[in-house]
């Protein structure tokens, strides 16, 4: 099954591909014109394409990029599906894509990979009406996903909000044991500026509770 890294990876390249092209059209130069700079791009595109397959393991990638309604490179290997053994085909590849998805991919990818942690106040959210409630906010999808998460609380004067009822609200509403509790105050703990000693202490407070 894909792990995480291979949707960041398979991000990462699609994003690479969309720049790459995107260059032709920032010159003016028309879909299908057949130019050489077109060509070169779609030559280049293609071996970028193969050097990722065989470079980041890919179980399976299909790539199209068009422009004005003119497909510029499209490019497919490996299985349909995972639990199925057909091959992509053309009539499999897509023709149209969302960049968000794929910039969103790279960016969770980098947070992952980097450990950059992110402190997140789930009641703030709430209040400004981001989510409709606890279960429905995306911290857990991220804790899951293995993104350095950690729960915290906004202004208490209007909010009426400890931190503890935070940890409450959230464990309440995701199904948490005291051992994930524990993790995700450590988590605030080890990305916080406190000097090394002061994070072992509070570090071994945490384990003790």
């Amino acid at each position: 099954m894909p792990t995480l890294g291979h949707v960041a990876r398979t991000a990462a390249f699609t994003a690479t591909v969309l720049v790459m092209l995107a260059g032709n059209a920032a010159a003016g130069a028309p879909a299908g014109t057949g130019n050489a700079r077109d060509s070169m791009e779609r030559t280049c595109a293609a071996r970028l394409f193969d050097d990722a397959m065989q470079t980041f393991g890919f179980p399976g990638l299909a790539v199209a990029v068009q422009r004005r309604g003119v497909p510029l490179f499209v490019a497919s290997d490996g299985p349909v599906h995972l639990n199925y053994s057909r091959k992509i085909t053309p009539a499999d590849r897509f023709q149209v894509s969302s960049t968000a998805k794929v910039f969103a991919g790279v960016l969770l990818g980098m947070l992952i990979d980097r450990g950059i942690a992110l402190g997140i106040t789930p009641t703030s959210n709430l209040t400004l009406g981001l989510y409709a409630d606890y279960a429905a906010h995306p911290f857990e999808p991220l804790r899951q996903a293995g993104v350095t998460v950690s729960v915290n609380t906004d202004d208490p004067a209007p909010l009426r909000l400890s931190l503890e009822q935070e940890y409450a609200n959230m464990a309440d509403a995701n199904g948490w044991d005291e051992e994930t509790v524990r993790e995700l105050a450590r988590n605030s703990v080890r990305a916080s500026f406190a000097n090394d000693d002061l994070k072992a202490d509070i570090l071994e407070d945490i384990d003790a509770w």
